[in-house]
């Protein structure tokens, strides 16, 4: 629309690799009466007898059942090595397939892909949405409560969590350094660790910094307080530094009322949410309580 020009992925593709050369496109033809987008798929849902509402769409499919099946059988065929990049505005429903890139993304998009597909460049970014198996997985969407809802208190296995990301090379943490393990209240924290790139070529690690509060009814499994992206050669190292203010050391409480609590405070260093990247750990103590401004 608008007069753009567009330009078929195989000729994106074929300046990287010269084996991707007759990479034939496949042309998807739907049944009458199967959309393409999510508002169709909302409709196909809604014809058999699933009254789920617009919000069915965050973690299924943004198009017809059938259709997305014939979408999917078409382009990756019997390919032994196939990927299938989906161009959406929604997360989606992803289960037994060999590589999918759902994604929703510039014009400069195809490049992209092609370029950290062939190898030419390492991808560094990192998701910030949780990618949910299902949505049978969600509370109902009735009760507007956060428990069990984004990476903060969902308590399920995603199928790609929040910060996931890949790269061609290894990075690895040294142990984490605190300013204090001890502190007051309303007390800024230094936190920080040695990054190494480990791998064989030079690549981007986010670095994210996640904060576990000590147990309450309210409080989130962990929380991001920081997060930096870096660039390293093999080989190279880098020391990564956060200030941690007492604003992100707070938490809400039932009444609305931001405060930094007392208690045993846990602090992880990493390419990823704990448990699920490499990074490292440190606890620390928060003495005393202080109200903070909404």
């Amino acid at each position: 629309r608008g007069g753009a020009k567009r330009i078929p992925v195989k000729r994106i593709l074929q300046p990287r690799r010269r084996e991707l050369r007759g990479l034939q496109m496949p042309t998807l033809r739907l049944p009458p009466g199967e959309g393409r987008g999510h508002d169709f798929g909302q409709a196909q849902d809604l014809r058999r007898g699933e009254p789920v509402g617009r919000h069915r769409g965050v973690a299924n499919a943004p198009m017809g059942p059938r259709a997305l099946e014939i979408h999917e059988r078409q382009a990756l065929g019997q390919q032994r090595h196939s990927v299938l990049s989906e161009v959406c505005g929604r997360r989606v429903r992803a289960e037994g397939q060999r590589q999918r890139l759902a994604d929703k993304r510039a014009r400069a998009g195809g490049t992209a892909i092609a370029q950290a597909l062939a190898g030419d460049t390492d991808p560094g970014g990192r998701l910030p949405v949780t990618f949910y198996r299902s949505a049978r997985d969600l509370p109902p969407f009735t009760s507007y409560a956060m428990q069990g809802r984004t990476y903060r208190y969902f308590r399920g296995t995603p199928l790609y969590p929040f910060g996931y990301g890949l790269s061609y090379t290894r990075f690895a943490y040294a142990a984490p350094t605190l300013s204090a393990h001890a502190l007051k209240a309303g007390d800024t924290l230094q936190v920080g660790a040695e990054l190494r790139n480990a791998g064989p070529r030079a690549g981007d690690e986010v670095v994210q910094v996640y904060l576990d509060a000590p147990p309450s009814p309210l409080a989130p499994r962990h929380a991001l307080v920081g997060f930096r992206r870096v660039h390293l050669a093999p080989g190279e190292s880098r020391r990564v530094d956060f200030t941690l203010s007492p604003r992100q050391l707070s938490s809400v409480d039932a009444a609305g009322v931001r405060a930094v609590g007392p208690g045993r405070y846990r602090v992880f260093i990493g390419g990823g949410q704990p448990g699920d990247a490499a990074g490292v750990a440190a606890t620390f103590t928060i003495n005393g309580k202080e109200e903070l401004a909404p």
